[in-house]
């Protein structure tokens, strides 16, 4: 977790901001096993019991390389090679900046813009093994909630961590 800290210290100003998946309406998770390994898991079962109790029971959506807990409690559990999270995370951030009714983007830097317009959901599918229907399945369900003012939440697990290019990917999916 030291990765993920460091990311949270520098994008967010706190190393360990406050998790709360019972408030959010979809969770999409990069490798974060929170059921089972990641960080705290007693108190993450908690919260996504509420998550999936609320009377718009939460969607979880769970990209990983290999099936975790978390994963098998997952209405959508999608296989990603090893590494490619971050630029999955890039596509889906440049399908929904795209969407100019969803989205404003006033609150980010120029170069960010710029940087996440490089990651298109096509070359996402070839680097991360996933269709390019299913990353469009997954934006469009991000939208959506925006769309209706409810909160997502986007997880970056250990695995991710754990990568060369860990750092970066990390700051990717944070950026969601």
């Amino acid at each position: 977790t030291e990765v993920l800290n460091t990311v949270n210290q520098q994008m967010f100003g706190d190393a360990m901001p406050e998790l709360r998946l019972d408030k959010s309406s979809l969770i999409l998770s990069f490798g974060a096993d929170f059921l089972g390994t990641w960080i705290s898991p007693v108190h993450f079962a908690g919260q996504f019991s509420q998550f999936r109790s609320s009377p718009e029971r939460g969607t979880l959506i769970q990209i990983e390389s290999k099936m975790s807990l978390t994963g098998a409690n997952a209405d959508m559990w999608v296989a990603a090679r090893p590494g490619s999270e971050g630029i999955l995370a890039l596509a889906i951030a440049n399908s929904l900046l795209s969407d100019k009714k969803q989205l404003t983007t006033t609150a980010l830097p120029q170069d960010v813009i710029e940087l996440v317009k490089k990651y298109d959901i096509n070359y996402a599918a070839k680097v991360t093994g996933i269709s390019d229907k299913t990353i469009l399945r997954i934006t469009n369900a991000i939208a959506t909630r925006m769309a209706n003012d409810k909160s997502c939440l986007a997880l970056a697990g250990a695995p991710v961590e754990g990568q060369e290019q860990g750092f970066a990917s990390v700051a990717a999916i944070q950026l969601l």
